[in-house]
């Protein structure tokens, strides 16, 4: 009977998550902030779900729980940030999931006491019998408690104050079940699962009127830089009208930044524009590469975000980052790091987590470094013809004669069907040639050819990869295309062809600055602060 009465329960809830009015028409929800004239320039931000980060992070900052299992969000074919996803259908997989984590985090809760400073139970007929000087007043307490605290939780998770019809509402759901269960606790648990897999928790919304618009700042401010929601000193000043000060928001920028929780906009953002995010599901061949482990993956993976995080935190130009001295940041002098004792390394294209992730698993490949490199830092495509002929379909069995990548690429750009795309790419792909599959110096391959990483774009000489960081630094799209990059992170959906105006003007006020400089730029621009 009892497993009935969940099982009852569950649907009853899995119906009311996806029957919420919105989601399947993929409604569009209308700025509070600004006028109509402003509004017609500014783009929505994306109703989108929390990807899994945030779900977990913000789960554990408002019921201090952790959910036991992680789900995947990234999703390639939109740039590979799992921010950059605009779900408007919950199908039933999903469904099942979120119903199930609700569960179990609330399983979780019950193990300890549900974080509660009061009794919600009343008391049993034995133990009315046994204290005869217990009277209603103690329930009145107990359903005190429980009111106070599902208002606190709910307001936690929905992110925003509570109506009193709200609260209200809830107490009184509270009480219908409470009237039903063995423990007003299993009431006050199907409550908790009940927030959890409301659309106002799940979905990143907009707000719905000017009384809403600080909190939804302050969410949107708070799962940008720390995948969570707003913590108790971002809540007060939004409480309190504060945010709209640009002096104030500005302020929250700078701690928010400065705080450990900023490392989740490295593990977010910056794994996503480094590529880093690829590393643990790259696959390496291990007969070629017998030494290379999860250790490696690992330590390649603190290499890339400790590189990113020195560019948040100090104020370094952010073009730096692609000839920066990586042995200057402190993690790179680690004794303990395992370490590359061949060469110092300099740049992005240094790291060996890109290294890697733009090689094959036993071969480097300059066509997918370039296409990488042209794509993450310059926002250029190169749309490849249809029925692509491969390296080795040009040479033949004569592919064994030629000794280095740039001697069978230079065979294979004689086929003009291959020649206008890889003139293109194979300077830049072959400036990386000194680097093997898993990010390691070499002076020559396997047969002992010596490697020439010189190469030439537009006449311009690039000596290997110091030299393709240079050319980069100073490539005039290289700080639009970060700008694009952050503003896509930020606004959690891909650019439109709307969207180009505000990334103009943000390329323009930032005047390539530092990072840090570009975020708060950003954040005070009314694209993301409306």
């Amino acid at each position: 009977m009892n497993k009935n009465r969940k099982f009852n329960q569950n649907r009853v809830l899995a119906w009311a998550l996806l029957m919420i009015p919105g989601i399947f028409l993929g409604c569009t929800l209308k700025p509070s902030k600004a006028s109509k004239e402003e509004s017609k320039e500014l783009q929505p931000h994306a109703l989108r779900l929390l990807n899994d980060r945030e779900y977990r992070r913000h789960v554990q900052s408002a019921l201090s729980v952790e959910p036991s299992s992680a789900f995947s969000r990234v999703i390639d074919d939109t740039g590979g940030s799992d921010r950059l996803v605009d779900f408007q259908i919950i199908d039933t997989l999903t469904t099942k999931y979120f119903i199930d984590q609700a569960h179990d985090v609330v399983e979780q809760m019950k193990k300890k006491g549900f974080g509660l400073d009061c009794e919600i139970e009343y008391l049993t007929d034995v133990e009315r019998v046994n204290d005869p000087k217990a009277g209603s007043g103690l329930e009145d307490e107990a359903d005190a408690c429980a009111k106070r605290w599902l208002s606190t939780y709910q307001r936690r998770l929905y992110r925003r104050p509570l109506t009193e019809e709200e609260t209200e509402n809830s107490y009184a759901i509270y009480l219908s079940l409470a009237a039903k269960a063995t423990e007003r606790k299993e009431a006050f648990g199907s409550m908790i699962k009940s927030f959890l897999l409301n659309p106002e928790f799940l979905f990143m919304l907009h707000p719905s009127s000017l009384e809403n618009e600080g909190f939804a700042l302050a969410s949107r401010l708070s799962f940008f830089l720390w995948a969570e929601g707003p913590d108790e000193i971002l809540w007060e000043h939004a409480l309190a009208g504060r945010l709209q000060n640009e002096e104030i928001l500005d302020g929250e920028v700078s701690r928010m930044l400065d705080h450990e929780k900023a490392r989740e906009f490295t593990k977010g953002f910056g794994r996503f524009y480094l590529s880093s995010h690829k590393l643990l599901d790259h696959k390496v061949d291990q007969e070629k590469f017998p030494f290379f482990g999860a250790e490696h993956k690992r330590e390649w993976l603190s290499e890339a975000d400790e590189f990113f995080h020195f560019f948040l935190k100090n104020p370094v130009k952010f073009k730096e980052m692609f000839t920066f001295d990586t042995g200057a940041i402190p993690f790179f002098q680690d004794p303990s790091a395992i370490k590359d004792s061949s060469r110092e390394r300099k740049g992005v294209l240094g790291l060996r987590s890109f290294l890697t992730v733009t090689s094959g698993a036993s071969e480097t490949s300059p066509t997918k470094s370039a296409l990488a490199i042209l794509s993450q830092f310059l926002c250029q495509s190169i749309t490849l013809p249809e029925n692509v002929v491969t390296l080795e379909n040009t040479l033949g069995e004569e592919v064994e004669h030629f000794r280095t990548a740039e001697e069978k690429l230079k065979k294979h750009r004689e086929d003009p069907a291959c020649a206008s795309c890889h003139n293109v790419m194979d300077p830049i792909g072959l400036a990386l040639e000194q680097y093997d599959a898993v990010g390691g110096f070499r002076a020559v391959y396997p047969n002992q050819a010596v490697i020439n990483q010189v190469t030439a774009i537009n006449d311009q000489t690039i000596d290997g990869l110091e030299g393709m960081g240079q050319w980069l630094s100073e490539h005039p799209s290289l700080h639009r295309c970060f700008t694009k990059n952050l503003y896509q992170y930020a606004m959690g959906r891909l650019a439109t062809p709307d969207d180009q105006k505000a990334i103009d003007e943000l390329t323009k006020s930032w005047n390539q600055g530092s990072i840090k400089e570009l975020v708060k730029e950003l954040i005070h621009h009314p694209s993301f602060s409306y």
